[in-house]
């Protein structure tokens, strides 16, 4: 697969995640949770299948780079703004207290991401994602 095919997937991965109507209550299953549950799942998909070497490479330069925070400062800036990115989604779709709850999905999908790559290469991430939007978005 091409690299500019993979960057479009990515990109409209990312549009699922935005709400179709802004200001509703999310349960987890309503039209905004689910674009959440939707985007992470995708996400996480490509993280794990098209884009698997990268999400390798990503996770070892972090292991490698904790102990040298000039050299890994480039990285810690990029995760910076994917949380503030994926904040932001988590306040579109009303769930309180955006930061620890943004922290939470994204600690969830490290997880996921790394059992996957490591571990279970058939592991159904679905059920993880959708329990972790619908317990914070009851919280």
């Amino acid at each position: 697969m091409q690299a500019g095919r993979l960057d479009d997937e990515m990109v409209e991965a990312g549009r699922l995640w935005q709400p179709r109507r802004p200001g509703r209550g999310v349960d987890g299953t309503g039209d905004a949770g689910l674009g959440l549950i939707e985007g992470l799942c995708a996400m996480a998909e490509l993280q794990t299948g098209p884009f698997a070497a990268r999400t390798r490479a990503r996770y070892a330069l972090f292991l490698e780079l904790a102990g040298d925070p000039e050299l890994g400062e480039p990285l810690r800036r990029q995760r910076r703004e994917f949380e503030r990115w994926t904040e932001r989604i988590v306040v579109a779709v009303g769930i309180a207290e955006p930061v620890p709850a943004t922290r939470a999905l994204m600690a969830l999908a490290d997880g996921l991401l790394l059992h996957r790559l490591t571990v279970d290469p058939d592991l159904d991430m679905r059920p993880a994602i959708e329990r972790a939007v619908r317990a914070l978005a009851e919280s």
